[in-house]
């Protein structure tokens, strides 16, 4: 699960999607944040079905292209400490990683090492490239006139970065000792953001 060790927060939890959502909406986990001031609950849906980074591009133009489109699918069977039923337009995100890190990930969590997976880099990572990509999606949402879709995005993006923020004062070290430019799919999708950023920089505003 995505959420072991406090990956993605305290207030994190993961939970494996349907059958029906992993093949029509291609999401692997539902991802639930709870903030603990709010009474309001953001989901957060996660394709994390690219472990190899064989078809990364593909599953990021398919967002982008929902974005556009208005519609970003209908989570049919949703099931969460807090939520039951339907929800539509839900963010999305693709994470992975490459098959060193995955390897070494494994090799710890066999031992029980649930200390060194708390704070390994591969976290961070996985953090960034969620940023990365509601960032980037969110810009493009309202490049093409799609508000309601890109507040969702932005609203998720402050939650992560405040994750980011908390976990990064526990690193020794701290973000001078991260690099993740070693891991193709984390590289894939950060190249796929920049671009993306560009598009956004020179696309009119969708009258």
């Amino acid at each position: 699960m995505i959420d072991m060790n406090g990956w993605l927060g305290d207030n994190a939890t993961a939970k494996k999607a349907s059958l029906y959502d992993d093949l029509v909406n291609g999401i692997d986990e539902i991802v639930e944040f709870m903030e603990p001031d709010t009474s309001a609950t953001t989901h957060l849906a996660l394709g994390v079905d690219i472990t190899f980074g064989t078809d990364v591009i593909n599953k990021l133009d398919k967002i982008k292209d929902q974005i556009e489109k208005g519609d970003l699918g209908v989570i049919k069977y949703l099931l969460t400490d807090t939520y039951r039923g339907e929800m539509k337009n839900v963010p999305k995100a693709v994470i992975g990683c490459d098959m060193k890190n995955l390897n070494e990930i494994t090799k710890f969590w066999l031992e029980g090492k649930k200390k060194v997976l708390a704070q390994h880099r591969a976290k961070f990572m996985i953090l960034d490239q969620i940023m990365m990509q509601l960032n980037n999606f969110a810009q493009y949402a309202e490049k093409v006139s799609q508000p309601v879709i890109a507040g969702g995005f932005n609203r998720v993006l402050k939650i992560v970065e405040k994750i980011w923020d908390e976990e990064l004062v526990k690193l020794p070290g701290g973000e001078k000792d991260l690099s993740f430019s070693g891991d193709r799919v984390y590289n894939t999708i950060r190249e796929y953001c920049e671009e993306l950023n560009k598009e956004n920089l020179q696309t009119p505003v969708k009258k």
